[in-house]
C-alpha cells in the first residue's frame, strides 16, 4: 500500500472543523470523525442499521459506523482522537469506540476512558489500512479477525486478508498483538503476523 504523504496544516484545519462541529451538533458525544477523501466507490453503514450509504465527502462519522471502499477506491478519516486513517480499496473498518483527543473535549462532552481502558477501538475486518497517531501518551486498540493490536503513539499499516490472517507493519511507535493462543511485542521496523489458529509472530520489516 503506497502511503500519501500528509498535510499537517491541511488536518490542522480539518481538527478545527470538527471542534466547531463539536460544539453544534446534538449527540456530538457520538462523533467519531469525518471522511476527509474519497475515490471511487465508498460507502458507509451507520451505527443499528444494514443499509450502506454513498458516501460523502466531509461527511460526519459516528461511534460504530462502518466504511466500505470497492475495488480501486480509497477513502480518508480524521477521527476526533487525532488519527489519520487511509483506506485502501476492498477494505471494511468500523470505528467503534472513539475518545476525542484531550484538546477537542469541550464541558463534559467527551468524558475520559476509565484507567488502564484502550480509549479508542477501531475494527478491520478486511482490506488494508495506514494508521498515524503521534500522541505517545495516547493508546488504543485495533481489532481483526485473528489479532487485537494495543497501539501507543505510532504509525502503521495493517492488512486483513480472506482468511482473516493480518499482518501488522509498525513503522513508528510500540503494539502489542494478541489473541487466545500468544502475544507478541513490535518495535519499529518490524512486522507481525497473526494467522488463524495461531499465536502472532514477528519477523524483521523488509
Amino acid at each position: 500500500m503506497k502511503v500519501p504523504k500528509g498535510n499537517s496544516c491541511f488536518c490542522k484545519m480539518m481538527l478545527l472543523g470538527l471542534v466547531l462541529t463539536w460544539t453544534t451538533l446534538v449527540g456530538a458525544a457520538e462523533l467519531a470523525g469525518r471522511l476527509i477523501f474519497i475515490q471511487g466507490q465508498v460507502a458507509v453503514r451507520q451505527a443499528g442499521t444494514d443499509v450502506w450509504q454513498k458516501a460523502r465527502l466531509n461527511q460526519d462519522l459516528a461511534g460504530g459506523d462502518m466504511v466500505r471502499t470497492g475495488p480501486n477506491s480509497r477513502a480518508a478519516i480524521l477521527s476526533m482522537d487525532e488519527s489519520q486513517i487511509k483506506l485502501n480499496e476492498n477494505t471494511v473498518m468500523v470505528l467503534r469506540r472513539v475518545a476525542p483527543s484531550p484538546r477537542l473535549r469541550l464541558g463534559e462532552l467527551a468524558p475520559a476512558a476509565q484507567a488502564g481502558e484502550p480509549a479508542s477501538l477501531y475494527g478491520v475486518t478486511q482490506g488494508e489500512i495506514w494508521l498515524r497517531n503521534k500522541k505517545e501518551q495516547f493508546f488504543f486498540e485495533l481489532e481483526t479477525p485473528t489479532v487485537t493490536a494495543t497501539i501507543r503513539g505510532t504509525e502503521l499499516t495493517v492488512r486483513v486478508l480472506p482468511d482473516g490472517a493480518t499482518r501488522v507493519a509498525l513503522l513508528e511507535g510500540d503494539v502489542k498483538l494478541a489473541n487466545r493462543y500468544g502475544e507478541v511485542i513490535l518495535a519499529a521496523g518490524e512486522e507481525g503476523l497473526a494467522l488463524p489458529g495461531r499465536a502472532p509472530f514477528k519477523q524483521v520489516l523488509v
